[in-house]
Parts: C-alpha cells; structure tokens; sequence
C-alpha cells in the first residue's frame, strides 16, 4: 500500500520503489509503471534496478577513500618483472612502518597465499592475511610496470589490504567492491597505469 511504502522508505528499511501510483515525497529511487505491467514497465524496472546497484556499488567504494594514503601508495618502474614473495615482504614493511599491522601481519599473509593464490582472473591480486589481526584497515598498492610474477600470471597492480578486526562486516563488503571494480575491463588497464595515489583514486572512486 502507498502509505507503507512511504513509511519504509522514510524509515530507510528499503531503497526503491516500484508503484502503479505516484507517491509524492518519497526519499528513495521510484519507478511509475502501469497496473497492467507491460513488457515497457519491465524494462524500466530491470534499468532502475541496474542503475541503483550501480550506485550502491559506487557508493561502497567512495566510502573506502579513508583506507588510502600516499605513503601506502607505490609505482615500480622497474624495467624487469618482479617476484611474489618480493613484493609482499615489500607490501607488508609499508604497512608496517605505517604502523597498520603488527609483526605477525606478514606470516600470516604468506600463510593465505599459500593456501590459495590471491591473484584473480590473472590480472590483479589483493593479499591479505587469514585473520584480521591489523592495528587499523588500510589498502597498500603496488602498481607496476613490468609487472609482478604471482605464481604463474603476471600482474600490474597488487592491492594488499590489512583488516581490523572490529571493520570485519565492512570489510566483506569492502572486499567484494574493489574486486569487482578492479576487475573491470575498462577500469583495471588506467588502474594499472596509475603513478600516484591522486591518479588511482580519480579512477577507482569518481567512475
């Protein structure tokens, strides 16, 4: 009914509506399609529905930036591929010295790529350790121009990230954004050609 729907919205329990009916002084998204539902209502439902993802994935992303600094933030110019176990003692000692994680951060990062490569879809990777045992939640990246041997494929950027305990929910949500992000065909190539932190983040949060 309308006055539920505005009582759900205006409480923020849901984040679109779709009604046969206008509803004057919504706060979220609405969609107006005919009581009949026509193959035309479907549509516009399916493209609010991809937008509003969409934007939440984008919003997810945004509210990382606190995560980044410059002093996590790193281009190899090097003219030679680099090695896994190099470049995560490299990654950890970064965060360390940033005063993330602790001195078990690292073993346990070895420990998770050991039980499973990190890399995905042979294009990027994102180490992390098994348990969130970080002083604070913080990406540290690597982006290169050789490029990185992550076992078997070679990467150009390696995104590691250490975890606090207490940001384990955001992090589920976190993690699932930056691989969806990274792993984008458009995104992932000016990823990869970023130099700065400013010029990855311009990429990464302003799609």
């Amino acid at each position: 009914r309308p006055s539920e729907a505005l009582d759900a919205a205006r409480a923020g329990t849901i984040d679109l509506v779709v009604t046969t009916r206008p509803l004057n002084g919504l706060p979220v998204p609405h969609v107006l399609i005919s009581p009949l539902l026509l193959s035309d209502d479907l549509l516009v439902v399916e493209r609010a529905l991809q937008h509003h993802a969409r934007s939440r994935r984008v919003a997810q992303l945004r509210s990382t930036r606190p995560y980044f600094s410059e002093d996590l933030f790193t281009h190899d110019e090097g003219a030679s591929v680099r090695e896994r176990d190099e470049v995560i003692n490299e990654l950890c000692a970064r965060l360390a010295d940033a005063g993330a994680v602790g001195d078990e951060f690292e073993a346990s990062v070895r420990a998770r790529e050991a039980a499973g490569s990190t890399c995905f879809f042979e294009r990027f990777a994102i180490p992390h350790a098994i348990e969130m045992n970080a002083r604070r939640t913080a990406f540290c990246i690597m982006t290169s121009r050789a490029g990185v041997r992550w076992g078997g494929p070679i990467v150009r950027l390696v995104l590691m990230i250490s975890v606090r305990r207490e940001d384990r929910e955001q992090f589920m949500t976190m993690f699932d954004s930056i691989v969806r992000a990274v792993g984008s065909p458009e995104l992932l190539p000016r990823l990869e050609r970023a130099r700065t932190l400013d010029e990855f983040l311009a990429v990464l949060l302003d799609q």
